[in-house]
């Protein structure tokens, strides 16, 4: 009965040799498809992304090659930013799929004590996404490994509230803005605690994660014990998805992090019937 599939991180899901087969095996069966990727290799996967897919989002974190260097460095002496820009004008251009551009705000720290963003390249980033023929841009806030949200001086806070500002005469019928709920509590200096009055989380039926590692209720808690449904590597995966309806996480105390699917849940737990 699984309806959709993500192909997601922990990892870029196409350097896996068995992603082709995959994505054609799940497009075969009529299973809606969506895939996050840093796009350095769509090139590769042209035929599938028009033939499989949904929607596609390319991590890119920049608008300059510099920038994109600098949080998205590689083990090759040629940057990838370019040939990254090349692949999704590729896709843009040939497939039907909706194309989105995601970029999170990021800072660091260097060894001399000043501060390196790509915060003021936000605008700049919007221009290319709409420029290159992508669907949408997603701007998203910086989470910590604990899922938190990391603080940022007011400065930045102001400078990303002005690069959303001039942003905004880009939005067209055929490209959008979207701002991800982390950079809302972001900018609107939103507690880091995400505090939820529910003890169950709904969204887990609908998201369940699975991982090399096995199967859990959602991506925040893999690699957790107490989250995890079993191995489909060595039991029938139907058995475990029945685990989800009676396997669950208290919200209220499992979940202070920020979670993207807290305004879901409150709207569920608002329609119980």
């Amino acid at each position: 009965g699984v309806r959709a599939v993500v192909l997601i991180g922990g990892g870029e899901p196409l350097l896996h040799p068995a992603t082709k087969s995959l994505m054609r095996m799940l497009a075969d069966s009529e299973v809606k498809l969506g895939l996050v990727t840093n796009g350095t290799l769509l090139h590769k996967y042209l035929d599938e992304v028009e033939e499989c897919l949904q929607w596609v989002r390319i991590s890119v974190d920049a608008a300059t090659q510099t920038t994109y260097d600098s949080f998205r460095p590689t083990r090759r002496r040629q940057s990838a930013f370019r040939s990254v820009i090349q692949n999704i004008e590729r896709i843009t251009g040939k497939s039907k799929c909706s194309v989105g551009y995601s970029f999170v705000a990021l800072t660091r720290m260097n060894s001399d004590g000043t501060c390196l963003t790509n915060i003021p390249e936000i605008f700049d980033a919007v221009s290319i996404a709409r420029k290159i023929g992508c669907n949408y841009f997603e701007l998203k806030a910086a989470l910590d490994l604990d899922h938190f949200i990391q603080g940022l001086p007011l400065h930045l806070i102001e400078e990303i509230k002005m690069q959303i500002d001039k942003a905004t005469i880009l939005v067209s019928p055929d490209f959008a803005l979207l701002l991800s709920s982390s950079l809302k509590d972001l900018i609107s200096e939103t507690p880091q605690e995400q505090s939820k009055e529910y003890h169950r989380c709904l969204v887990t039926r609908l998201r369940t994660t699975i991982t090399p590692t096995g199967v859990f209720l959602c991506a925040y808690h893999r690699g957790q014990r107490f989250a995890r449904l079993g191995d489909p590597v060595k039991e029938p995966f139907t058995e475990i998805w029945k685990r989800v309806l009676s396997h669950s996480v208290d919200p209220a105390i499992d979940c202070r992090f920020h979670c993207a699917r807290h305004e879901m849940n409150l709207f569920l737990e608002s329609h119980k019937e």
